[in-house]
């Protein structure tokens, strides 16, 4: 493979995943977004989120 086989590669599963984390927090009614803004207007709920976002539902 080479290099530019290699990163594509490499990119196309990081989106996915990630996509697929947006995914799950969207079907239990939520969105990835930040901690601290969540914490000012929604519940966090337990599902995941790719890297700082957490998964939240928004009460406002």
């Amino acid at each position: 493979m080479g290099i530019f086989q290699l990163l594509f590669h490499f990119i196309f599963l990081f989106v996915v995943g990630h996509g697929q984390e947006y995914h799950d927090c969207k079907n239990r009614g939520g969105d990835c977004i930040l901690h601290d803004t969540c914490l000012s207007t929604g519940e966090i709920i337990y599902a995941p989120c790719p890297r700082w976002l957490i998964c939240c539902r928004r009460l406002r």
